[in-house]
């Protein structure tokens, strides 16, 4: 047991507690590397199991979208998500225990196995086949758990809507482009970038919306020892388009597919919405949907990873962000009613500058 983790002996006597344990028997103690948030993350095991414990630090905090700022329901959403999405199949861990009081949850452990070392370590086979599970398991979320929502559910009051979608960009104005760099935005180029900005946002939100993870990438999708994926982070889940989710997972920050993995499986997943009835149209019109929405999400990304360094203090995302300008990049040079809005970031931003579009 590690004695220099704050709280060690109170979360384990509990975490004995509430799995009717032996009080004498002790856990191992490793302490994780969370997220951009409040929260904090201890893993307890012993000789053949292992559970997660969820600290929130900012309990009040915990009840409230971080980035749009709305009380989403007087039930935890982390609770009430895991409770939805478990009760619809999909593959979230086991909440065993949860101390309002102390804001403690005990949860099941999915290991530390995720995507993004599947990336790195295996073959492309094995590569393959997860992410061929990872956009099934979207198409999964945005038919059977979607048509399953009620109002009882965080995530049906939270929508990327058009106003969020500007914002977002906005966001990247202001951080990727401004505090980043040091640069000064002139008038005429703001003004167009906003315009453009909010052409694409009406042209997204238009698409309609489904239930979206919200951060389904590489980081958050876990690789349990069966070679089935686990699902993490999902407390802030909303509707989006139907494109979010697919864009998050293939245009990932963290990882770089290679762009013939993403043609294949984005036509996969075109194929699965449209036997469904979910999508009417053709490959063209959802890939271009899928590159709009991923420009959008990809700025905006770049954006939080700046503002996270500068008003959070932790530089750790930044090296994340000429991978995730790239793909924006080449995205805008994929559609010739795009490329100027290339032109103008490229002003600003040396890494959407130069190189060929494949």
């Amino acid at each position: 047991m590690n004695s220099k983790i704050p709280q060690t002996d109170a979360i384990c006597g509990w975490a004995n507690e509430q799995l009717k344990r032996s009080s004498n028997r002790l856990f191992e103690v490793e302490e994780l590397l969370g997220d951009a948030s409040t929260r904090s993350y201890f893993r307890l095991r012993t000789e053949s199991e292992s559970w997660i414990v969820m600290v929130l630090a900012d309990r009040k905090g915990a009840y409230v979208s971080e980035e749009q700022g709305a009380h989403l329901s007087d039930e935890l959403p982390y609770a009430a998500m895991t409770r939805f999405l478990r009760t619809h199949n999909w593959p979230v861990p086991q909440m065993h225990a949860f101390d309002e009081e102390r804001g403690w949850l005990l949860l099941e452990d999915f290991g530390d196995r995720a995507l993004q070392d599947i990336v790195e370590e295996a073959d492309d086979a094995a590569i393959d086949e997860c992410y061929r599970q990872a956009v099934e398991l979207i198409f999964q979320l945005q038919s059977s758990v979607h048509d399953a929502l009620t109002d009882e559910v965080p995530a049906a009051h939270l929508r990327n809507d058009q106003a969020t979608l500007l914002w977002e960009f906005r966001h990247y104005i202001e951080y990727g482009l401004g505090t980043a760099i040091g640069n000064t935005i002139e008038a005429q180029h703001e003004d167009f970038l906003l315009r453009r900005f909010a052409e694409l946002s009406e042209e997204i939100a238009n698409a309609g919306y489904v239930l979206a993870h919200r951060d389904y990438h590489s980081r958050n999708i876990m690789v349990r020892p069966t070679g089935a994926l686990g699902i993490i982070d999902f407390q802030d889940a909303f509707l989006a388009s139907a494109t979010y989710d697919l864009a998050s997972l293939l245009l990932d920050s963290y990882v770089d597919l290679g762009w013939d993995r993403i043609d294949s499986l984005v036509a996969h997943f075109h194929a699965l919405v449209v036997d469904e009835g979910l999508f009417s149209g053709s490959l063209e019109p959802f890939r271009r949907l899928f590159d709009i929405q991923g420009i959008q999400r990809n700025l905006k990304a770049a954006g939080r990873f700046v503002y996270i360094d500068k008003v959070k203090g932790s530089a750790r995302y930044l090296d994340a962000i000429p991978h995730t300008l790239e793909n924006v990049r080449i995205n805008l040079g994929r559609h010739d009613d795009l490329r100027d809005i290339g032109e103008v970031l490229a002003q600003y931003e040396p890494m959407l500058r130069g190189g060929e579009d494949r």
